[in-house]
């Protein structure tokens, strides 16, 4: 069973997930896609904990310094 981020209007987080991958980049990205968060607000933080997330995730690695620099 999926779990629910948005409790008030039912969104799960596989939801979220293709939103953000969708190009949602923030809070208010979503409430206009999904409605999260339109509710009571108690799911904001877990949003921007996901969205920080996926930014994080998908920046790219830096690259390691040769070996003897």
């Amino acid at each position: 069973m999926p779990e629910l981020v948005c409790y008030c209007l039912r969104v799960e987080k596989p939801e979220i997930v293709k939103a953000i991958d969708s190009g949602c980049a923030t809070v208010e990205d979503l409430s206009a896609r999904l409605r999260a968060c339109t509710g009571c607000g108690a799911c904001r933080p877990d949003l921007e904990a996901m969205l920080r997330f996926h930014r994080e995730d998908s920046r790219p690695s830096e690259p390691s310094a040769a070996p003897g620099n």
